[in-house]
């Protein structure tokens, strides 16, 4: 299986060096997925742009060395997860309300502040595939429980993932498994069952395993 730090260097490094194809004979002769500083100065912020939060002014002037240097660097970079523990004691919980930007503006503080812009930068697709949002201006608390799990699992694999979307009560809150209305003899909410197979992993049809979607005689899914 395909590390996901290898497939940051490689896709990344390959992004960055896509207006560098025609380069000397020195650049183009560089192993796969180690792109030098020299491959130019846009190649450094195409870069910077697709692995940071926004490269701040002179950063990617000031790269030096191979991409997958930085990137390795900034695999084992120590990042600052939201002290919820701090926020209990000042009063932040789960009760509706406003309170709930303060989480935000604890997020977006560390996407301008933080050194580990990779890991916020992975951390944030993730929760762009795998969404779980506040209901109704609440749960500012297990809002930063789960964006505090995001971020420690940003570059492991997908699976541990899905086996947090699975056992978060952030996530149980959002698609309605608490308090499932099944529970009071009703019609049983799907909306669990339906994102996490249609939208967080293989979708809504069975796959084959070069992932075109299998389908019967009539050529139906």
């Amino acid at each position: 299986m395909f590390d996901r730090r290898e497939f940051l260097k490689a896709s990344l490094s390959a992004a960055a060096a896509t207006t560098a194809v025609t380069r000397s004979a020195s650049a183009a002769n560089l192993p796969a997925g180690l792109i030098a500083n020299s491959a130019g100065l846009n190649d450094s912020r195409r870069f910077l742009d697709q692995a940071t939060m926004g490269a701040r002014p002179g950063e990617a002037a000031a790269l030096t060395g191979s991409f997958a240097d930085w990137l390795d660097a900034q695999f084992v970079m120590q990042y600052n997860p939201i002290d919820t523990v701090g926020m209990t004691a000042r009063g932040g919980d789960n009760t509706p309300g406003n309170r709930n930007n303060f989480m935000r503006i604890a997020v977006f503080d560390r996407w301008v502040g933080d050194s580990a812009q990779l890991r916020l930068r992975v951390a944030h697709v993730i929760s762009q595939i795998v969404c779980c949002a506040p209901f109704d201006w609440s749960n500012e608390l297990d809002s930063g429980l789960w964006w505090n799990a995001i971020m420690s699992r940003a570059f492991g694999n997908y699976r541990d993932i899905l086996q947090l979307a699975i056992t978060h009560r952030h996530m149980g809150t959002f698609l309605n498994s608490l308090n499932n209305s099944a529970a009071r003899g009703a019609v049983p909410s799907q909306n669990f069952a339906r994102e996490f197979l249609q939208l967080f992993s293989m979708g809504l049809f069975a796959l084959n395993r070069d992932g075109t979607i299998v389908r019967d005689a009539a050529g139906n899914p």
